[in-house]
């Protein structure tokens, strides 16, 4: 049983902008499973038919920092956004041959529309190339910066100006377009867009309709956004030919220019490459030199052939780690790491029985699940069934009869099929027979109280009783007569009743209308003579007279019956007694009382209202009773003015500068009709206001009231505050001339600072810690730097805002 897996390793030279290598691949065959007392062999070879390209990375550069595009507005004195990168390393003269030489430019960014984007290229010689033409309208302080035969784009109706770029965040800050802190300002998703002259794949320009800026967001479904770029797919042919640039240098700084010229939309760059051909650097190769195979039971064959073997008492999963070496003739030791599973052989004996059969031994030879031999042996022994009878009698007053957990009612014969002790089948036959008592009889008979005693048969009854006689047969089964004397009495009743005068009184087929004492022969339901002695009543009528009142809106009630108005009513109702009775009726009504109040009061002032305090707009009631305990309610119609009013303040920025001392103030306030601004004892009306800090003040207060068409009114207050500190950094100095030979950072009420300083492919040179002094000599540990331009980051904090960490970033220029 042998796994193996392929592995290739292809040897690559290292450092920044080395030449490209064509390098032999090196493949070779290692085992990765095997079972104990085994042995595999690894050959390593070389396939000289299959070279590839290494380095070619190096041909490329990049620039990754986040560059914010203005909505078509000069900011910072510019409105071209510019980001540089530097080759180095190639051989002095190698310049650019032809437009190939450029494999493609690559932009990753996002911007709504791209028809109001101009970008082109520039090499270290100041030659130019356009991506893609400004397409837009002459709507923004920056159309001027676009030169005049680069406005407009090629026609045809493939060419589409409303195509995003990305997936950007399609708004702005209009109050503030130059500050990419705002909300309105974050960005969007970046995509990758590629510029090649390649004209063989990818989207080209061409006579009539070439597929030229279209996406997803267009009918037909195209997208611009170049995904694959390894592929080389969805590449832009760019406005103007690569051609411009053909004896460029390599060597130098290469940059590419942005510039925004339509005022409502804005986007950010988020990185951007330069990629060249390899061809521009000459091809060394190297090869391999010798082999090894690290780990244990190795044994080398020859040069190139090593065989692996595995321990024979291996008894659990093992896991190996080998090292497979390659040293080249250049130098370089290649290490390739493989784990090597190991798995046992199983052995394994099984001991079972069966019923009925014959004793074996079986062996069975079997591969695990890794493919190594095992074997399982199995020993049968022989166990054996039983059959047995049982009998049992009961008797009828024992039934149920209960076996092998069932109850049997009656005579039966069954058979249980079970296992015996030895686990075997096992039949049990159950016989029973049932002995039956003899039919019971009962007699009955029934006898007035003043018949006692009363004979029966042989039987006196001197009362009520039940007499058994019980018999047994052979085999003990019951056989009874059951005597039964039933004794009924005679009744003498005294009957006290009432009846209404208009109603006679019937009893036992006997009829009475006038009160008196009668005695009434009767027998009673038993058959059985009774006397009733009646002591009878009369009930005379009922006439009542009520005089009530209750309030106007409550339905009056009595007896069943409701009346709503006031007035003299004749009632026939029926007396507790269930005679006929007649009530006469007087009813009169108490008054109710409703009344409507209407008041107003601006949003947050509260109006008092019975125990509630009342801030928002609508209708309240207060409910209650009057004196006479009737339902009452006054209603109030609140009107709320000026909901919603909020005066809100927008400052920009909040803390000026000694250098820039310009702040804005914006009413932004919410459901208002105008603001009145209080700002160092005087008064503004205006919605914006473009102010001046001035020097000799520390801090100005800002006061904000704002008046709804009610005149209600909200306040909002805010500080404006100098931040007086400042830095003052040099743009070139020289390490090695007697002056200016420091750079040195010049601070004014500062507290703290921090540095980095890097090359412009994003290098660290030098950080200086706060602890130490704000200066850099030109070296890097202890090394000096060559001549060109660096990047800096200084971090700092001032004395007026100690826990503000503030930013500042710039360049550096360092001759020799």
């Amino acid at each position: 049983m042998k796994r193996t897996a392929l592995w290739v390793l292809a040897f690559i030279m290292t450092g920044f902008i080395a030449p490209a290598t064509a390098q032999n691949i090196l493949s070779f065959d290692v085992p990765t499973e095997m079972c104990p007392d085994e042995m595999d062999t690894v050959r390593f070879g070389i396939n000289s038919s299959n070279n590839i390209q290494v380095n070619e990375i190096h041909t490329a550069l990049g620039h990754s920092e986040t560059i914010f595009l203005p909505d078509g507005e000069e900011c910072n004195g510019s409105c071209s956004y510019i980001s540089p990168v530097t080759f180095e390393g190639f051989d002095p003269g190698t310049k650019i041959r032809n437009v190939n030489d450029i494999k493609y430019v690559r932009l990753n960014m996002e911007h709504s529309f791209i028809g109001d984007i101009f970008i082109r290229i520039t090499c270290p010689t100041n030659k130019r190339a356009t991506l893609m033409r400004f397409g837009g309208s002459n709507t923004s302080s920056c159309y001027g910066n676009i030169p005049n035969n680069e406005r407009g784009w090629l026609t045809g109706s493939n060419v589409y100006g409303g195509t995003y770029f990305g997936s950007p965040v399609d708004a702005e800050d209009s109050y503030y377009p130059c500050d990419a802190t705002r909300f309105g300002n974050r960005p969007g998703v970046g995509w990758n867009y590629c510029w090649s002259n390649n004209t063989n794949s990818g989207y080209q320009y061409a006579s009539g309709d070439g597929i030229i800026y279209r996406s997803g967001h267009s009918t037909n479904g195209y997208s611009i956004d170049s995904s694959n770029v390894r592929l080389g797919r969805k590449f832009y042919h760019p406005d103007q030919s690569f051609q411009s640039l053909v004896g460029c240098p390599v060597n130098g700084t290469w940059q590419i220019e942005v510039v925004d010229g339509y005022g409502v939309d804005n986007g950010y760059i988020f990185e951007w490459e330069l990629v060249l051909s390899p061809t521009l650097a000459p091809i060394i190769s190297c090869g391999p030199e010798s082999y090894d195979v690290i780990g244990p039971n190795v044994q080398q064959i020859n040069d190139s052939v090593f065989t692996i073997a595995s321990s024979p008492d291996i008894y659990h999963d093992t896991v190996i780690d080998y090292t497979y070496r390659v040293i080249t003739n250049c130098g370089d030791t290649i290490d390739s790491v493989g784990p090597l599973h190991i798995y046992p052989k199983y052995d394994i004996v099984v001991d079972t029985l069966v019923c009925d059969g014959e004793p074996d031994t079986i062996v069975q030879h079997l591969s695990s699940i890794h493919g190594c031999d095992s074997t399982v042996t199995t020993n049968i022994g022989v166990l054996y069934s039983s059959e047995t009878t049982i009998s049992r009698q009961t008797l009828e007053n024992d039934l149920p009869f209960g076996m092998m957990g069932i109850n049997f009612y009656g005579p039966t014969d069954t058979t249980f099929m079970t296992e015996n002790v030895s686990g075997c089948d096992s039949a049990i036959h159950f016989h029973l027979d049932v002995y039956y008592n003899h039919s019971v009889d009962t007699l009955r008979r029934e006898v007035c109280d003043n018949q006692l005693p009363y004979s029966w048969g042989w039987l006196v009854f001197e009362k009520a009783d039940t007499i058994p006689i019980t018999l047994n047969d052979m085999h003990g089964a019951d056989s009874s007569v059951v005597y039964v004397l039933a004794v009924k009495p005679t009744y003498d009743t005294t009957l006290k009743d009432t009846t209404c005068a208009n109603i006679p009184y019937d009893i036992g087929g006997y009829t009475f209308a006038d009160s008196g004492y009668y005695t009434i022969p009767l027998v009673a339901t038993n058959g059985c003579d009774s006397i009733v002695y009646l002591d009878l009543a009369l009930y005379p009528p009922i006439e009542t007279f009520v005089r009530d009142t209750v309030c106007e809106n409550i339905p009056y009630e009595i007896a069943g019956h409701t009346f709503a108005d006031v007035g003299e009513y004749t009632i026939p109702l029926v007396s507790a007694s269930g005679c006929d009775s007649i009530v006469h009726l007087d009813l009169s009504h108490y008054p109710i009382y409703e009344k409507y109040i209407y008041d107003s009061a601006c949003h947050g002032t509260g109006v008092e209202f019975y125990d509630e305090i009342l801030f928002n707009s609508g209708t309240y009631v207060h409910n209650f009773s009057t004196v006479d305990g009737c339902d009452s309610s006054i209603y109030l119609h609140l009107v709320a003015y000026a909901e919603g009013l909020e005066a809100v303040i927008q400052a920009n920025p909040s803390i000026v500068t000694v250098d820039n001392r310009e702040y804005k103030l914006y009413n932004a306030s919410h459901h208002s009709a105008y603001g009145i601004w209080t700002i160092n004892g005087n008064t503004y009306t205006e919605r914006q206001l473009d102010m001046r800090y001035p020097l000799e003040e520390d801090s100005i207060p800002v006061l904000l009231v704002a008046y709804s068409p009610e005149g209600c009114t909200d306040t909002a207050r805010t500080n404006i505050t100098i931040d007086r500190a400042h830095i003052t950094t040099p743009n070139v100095f020289t390490p090695t001339q007697e002056t200016n030979n420091l750079w040195c950072v010049a601070t004014y009420e500062i507290i703290s600072t921090e540095l980095w300083i890097y090359t412009r492919s994003g290098n660290l040179v030098k950080h200086i810690s706060p602890d130490e002094p704000p200066c850099w000599d030109g070296t890097i540990d202890g090394r000096a730097c060559q001549q060109g331009t660096y990047v800096y980051t200084l971090l700092y904090t001032t004395d007026k805002f100690p826990d503000r960490v503030q930013k500042q970033l710039g360049t550096i220029l360092l001759l020799r």
